[in-house]
């Protein structure tokens, strides 16, 4: 199964607004093999669906699809996740960062 995995782009400034990070993976049992990365501003959905389609992508890891978005990837034969859903996937969940809660120091409110 190859999947793709939108994530915002937190280091480029508000100017670039719809600019995503794109992560490809192979999953195979239980082996992730990251294959891709790529930059790319969200703004023609065909562009974006052919780009998938021609990396043979499965399925979307992705909140921000818009309906009309989703139902054209969804006809062109790929599945689209929910973000979160990855947290319900033992061989995926090893691909989020876990950032430590701030601790309280002992004595303090």
């Amino acid at each position: 199964m190859r999947i793709a995995v939108f994530l915002d782009n937190i280091f480029l400034p508000r100017l670039k607004e719809g600019v995503k990070h794109i992560f490809l993976f192979d999953i195979d049992n239980e082996l992730i093999k990251a294959i891709g990365e790529e930059l790319m501003k969200i703004t023609d959905i065909n562009y974006i669906c052919l780009w998938l389609l021609g990396k043979r992508v499965n399925t979307i890891y992705y909140d921000g699809f818009s309906v009309v978005e989703k139902t054209i990837l969804e006809r062109s034969g790929m599945e689209i996740r929910p973000f979160d859903e990855i947290k319900d996937n033992p061989i995926l969940e090893v691909l989020l960062v876990k950032t430590p809660k701030p601790q309280t120091p002992k004595g303090t409110f």
